[in-house]
């Protein structure tokens, strides 16, 4: 923040890897791969891979050894919405062009989506807590289930879309290579 001459810079995504639309249907919810669970890495090829994340609504996405990885702008070009845990933890200056604040509302109203399932299965220690322990026993009594997500999918679906039109025209490597071009430009 104090230096004013370093820029930050993200991941990017070549722009003919990202889908042109999104399905109506989804098959999961909640994507299959969970990071951090070797279990769940079971693709033996790019196209299953983001095939997998095409099929669902909600992709488990998390800061690891640091908080850009790839991982996050997979989900998004694959019409599928970062359930980013810890986002609000991100450095202001880090993941710049990733659409945090709408990714973190979208999480919000959507969490309890994360109660249906096992937290042991799905979250690493850190992000484990007796709050997301109870929440599973409880989800069991509630009237949704998953399958109405599936059902019911017509407002994230337009949420996805917003979210796929936002990454075709800012998280593409284009538009990152055009950014950085423009600020040494500007510079000179």
């Amino acid at each position: 923040e104090k230096i004013k001459s370093v820029e930050s810079i993200n991941f990017a995504i070549p722009k003919e890897k990202i889908i042109e639309d999104i399905s109506t249907k989804s098959e999961f919810v909640l994507a299959p791969l969970i990071p951090g669970r070797l279990s769940t890495y079971i693709y033996e090829n790019e196209e299953d891979y983001y095939n997998m994340y095409k099929k669902s609504l909600f992709g488990l996405t998390y800061k690891k050894s640091g908080w850009d990885c790839l991982r996050h702008y997979e989900i998004l070009m694959n019409g599928c919405i970062p359930f980013f845990l810890d986002l609000n933890k991100c450095p202001k200056f880090t993941l710049t062009l990733l659409p945090k604040e709408k990714i973190q509302f979208l999480n919000k109203k959507y969490q309890e989506i994360l109660s249906f399932y096992n937290p042991f299965k799905i979250y690493k220690k850190k992000h484990l807590s007796f709050k997301k322990i109870f929440s599973y026993a409880k989800s069991s009594f509630s009237e949704k289930n998953l399958e109405y997500y599936l059902k019911n999918d017509s407002e994230l679906f337009s949420e996805r879309n917003k979210l796929l039109n936002y990454t075709k025209n800012y998280l593409t490597t284009e538009y990152l290579a055009k950014n950085v071009l423009s600020i040494i430009n500007g510079k000179n």
